[in-house]
């Protein structure tokens, strides 16, 4: 399960629907057995269809960290 803990919007979007708008995020995860989630509807807090942007970051309670990179993909769990 993925949780959200912080989001920062970027910008308005092509619209202003919040579903549509590009987020940088914190995510927490209940552990690293799963890649990280790329739509807001993995993450609890978050809407289907959120974008999750480069910068992004995951990280479990054990400190296990996922980032994702400047090409929309998250890198591996460390």
């Amino acid at each position: 399960m993925f949780r959200l803990i912080s989001i920062h919007q970027i910008n308005k979007g092509p619209d202003n629907d919040p579903s549509n708008r590009p987020y940088r995020c914190t995510i927490l995860a209940d552990d690293a057995s799963a890649p990280p989630p790329i739509d807001g509807g993995e993450v609890e807090g978050m809407l289907s269809g959120q974008k999750i942007l480069p910068g992004s970051v995951c990280i479990t309670p054990a400190l296990d960290i996922a980032i994702m990179g400047n090409d929309g993909k998250w890198g591996e769990w460390v």
